[in-house]
């Protein structure tokens, strides 16, 4: 429902500050179902964040979703799958 999906960009939200007025980062990357919450309202969720952030800290960070979006899983595994490859490509015994 819109409740909970509001909700759970509160939580979210409140999440990303402590992590923001931490670590200070430019850019925050969002995956899987957190991306989806940023996607339900991005405005949303950026002045959520923001209300909860030292203004120095968030003055120069941007929230934005995972480039991987739906592939993230699939790519996770095939880097799983192949990565005694990926490891020593010269040494791996294909």
């Amino acid at each position: 429902t819109l409740a909970e999906l509001a909700r759970q960009r509160r939580v979210l939200a409140a999440a990303l500050s402590n992590a923001i007025n931490v670590f200070n980062p430019e850019l925050v990357l969002l995956g899987g179902f957190l991306a989806t919450l940023l996607a339900s309202a991005p405005e949303e969720l950026a002045a959520a964040v923001k209300a909860h952030c030292s203004p120095a800290s968030f003055a120069a960070t941007r929230i934005a979703a995972a480039g991987l979006g739906d592939d993230l899983l699939m790519i996770g595994a095939a880097e799983l799958a192949f990565a005694h490859l990926l490891a020593d490509p010269a040494m791996a015994d294909l």
